[in-house]
């Protein structure tokens, strides 16, 4: 008999298949108000990109514009 919990163990990160591994990685997030998250979810959606690339790109202009080191 199939264990019908199987797919609950499925590691989260992978539904999509456009993420990056998550190996190696750290999560940073922050709480903002249900109309900044619609926003940058239908940018993502316009661009047909992702949240994460659109944080990461904003996350890059940052380090830029206080001359810090790339990361990405």
């Amino acid at each position: 008999m199939a264990n019908k919990f199987a797919t609950a163990l499925k590691p989260k990160g992978t539904r999509s298949g456009r993420g990056r591994p998550r190996q190696g990685t750290r999560h940073i997030g922050g709480h903002f108000p249900p109309e900044t998250v619609k926003q940058l979810r239908l940018i993502a959606v316009e661009e047909d990109t992702t949240s994460q690339a659109l944080l990461e790109e904003a996350l890059e202009l940052l380090f830029q514009s206080r001359g810090k080191r790339s990361f990405g």
